[in-house]
This record gives structure tokens, sequence and C-alpha cells, in this order.
């Protein structure tokens, strides 16, 4: 029953998200469920955090996993995700506090004020990122802690900036300042399609495409190598396309040839590593 249940959420994530199925497919089966419930948990944060429009409700559902991964640090979890995590070595010695610092990093970057520049926006992610960084070092003791804040960091970036509607909705800005300066476009002119919101994303992607590129690789989880990669893709994708957004969220979809590869060979460094 509970393995059903937890079927059901990580299927929902895996749709949404080709590179975490692909992971899971070189992730060690004793593992597997736990990996796939620990990200997927942080996915159904970050969604509350950044995806729910009306904030009153927003705030309710992150006080009610503040309140259920509580109860998974004393092994009393009731959510399908949680249970899956209650016994997994390394994972029982995360305190409840840690869990906690991880829900109000998400609400802070729901409520953070527009960034000036770019590691300024980069930042508000790292926030979160740092807090989630305990949990996935409890379950890939080698994993390279600096080199995993910074790619999940830069995941949420690109995520959020495709998001630009939604977020704009919620009056956040997902971009940086200094951007909007630099091509003379305003919050409210960001809101409606144009040839100038294109020409600024693209700008924005091409600096993300950046950061990508010169992150360190080594010592990653296989789900975060995958990801890096196929989000290098797909901002560089869309540099060239018409619609950006529509183009970005199209590339969201699709993984590139390379990503089997980077896979295998992540899972066989860190099979190595232990």
């Amino acid at each position: 029953m509970v393995a059903d249940a937890l079927s059901s959420h990580v299927d929902k994530w895996t749709a949404a998200e080709p590179e975490l199925d692909l992971s899971l497919r070189f992730t060690d089966s004793a593992a597997r469920p736990h990996v796939a419930a620990l990200i997927c948990l942080d996915h159904e944060i970050v969604h509350a955090a950044l995806h729910i429009a009306e904030p009153d409700v927003a705030l309710v559902k992150l006080n009610w996993w503040t309140e259920e991964l509580a109860a998974l640090a004393v092994g009393a979890a009731r959510h399908p995700l949680t249970q899956a995590l209650v016994g997994s070595p390394g994972l029982d010695t995360i305190p409840a506090g840690q869990w906690g610092k991880a829900v109000s990093a998400a609400f802070d970057m729901r409520e953070a004020a527009p960034a000036a520049t770019f590691q300024d926006l980069l930042a508000r992610y790292r926030q979160f990122a740092e807090c989630w960084a305990p949990m996935q070092q409890a379950l890939y003791s080698a994993m390279d802690v600096d080199a995993w804040i910074q790619a999940r960091s830069l995941a949420l970036a690109l995520r959020d900036a495709l998001g630009l509607q939604h977020a704009l909705q919620q009056d956040r800005l997902p971009l940086p300042m200094d951007l909007l300066a630099r091509h003379q476009l305003s919050r409210g002119e960001l809101a409606q399609p144009s040839a100038a919101r294109d020409a600024i994303l693209r700008e924005h992607f091409a600096i993300l495409a950046h950061a990508m590129r010169a992150a360190n690789r080594r010592r990653l989880t296989v789900h975060a190598a995958v990801q890096l990669r196929a989000d290098e893709y797909r901002c560089r994708r869309v540099r060239n396309s018409g619609d950006v957004l529509e183009a970005g969220h199209d590339a969201l979809a699709r993984l590139p040839f390379s990503s089997a590869w980077v896979a295998w060979r992540t899972a066989r460094a860190m099979q190595r590593k232990g």
C-alpha cells in the first residue's frame, strides 16, 4: 500500500522531469526508493513555495510540510514520500531543525526582494540548496557538497525564470535588476510577450549556460549530474528560438543524447567512491 502510494508521487515527477526518470534507472535498487522520495520531496516543497499562486495557501502548505518533516525526524511520518524515508541510513540522523530550515528557506525564495545582480539572484536559490544538501549527503556520502549546491541552485534559477509569468503574478522577479536596466525594460513590460522580453531572456539563459559550463561536475549525484548537463543544453537550445519561454518549456521535456552516458559515468564514479 505504501509502495503504491510512493509510486504515484514518483510517477508524477518523473513524468514532468525526464532526467529524474533516467537517473533513477542508474540508482542502486536498494537505495532507489529513498533517493526517489528525497528528490520528489524537494520538488514538492519547491512547488509549494514557488508555484502556488495564493500566498496564504502556500504558507499553509509549507507549514504542513514543516510539521510532517518534524514527524519524520521522530519516525512518525504520514505522507508517502516521508514514510519512504523512515529508517533510511543517514537520514535518521538529520535533526528536525534541519528539515525545518529547508522549508523556511523555500518560503524565503518566494518572499525574496528583487536581486540586483545574477550572483544575488543565485544566492536566493543557494540558500535553499544549502539547507537541503545535508539530506542529499546522507544518501550520497561521497558527494561534493559545494558542487551539488551549485548545480541545484542553477537548476532552480532556470525553472524560476521559465515560470516568469507565474512569478510576476506573485510579485516575484526571477531575473536580476541589472539585466532589466541594461535592456531598459520594466517589470510590467516583462509580463507581455515581445522581442525585447525574448532578448532579455536569451541573455539570462546565456549567463546561466556559462555558469553551468563552469560548474564543478565531479562527485555529483546522478540526478544532479544529468540535470546539470540537460539544463546547459536547454539554455543553449532556447537562444535561437522565436518564443523563448515556449521553447524553454518544450526543452524541459527533452534530454540531450549524452544524458545516458552522463548517468552511467556518474553512477560508476559514485560506486567507486562509496
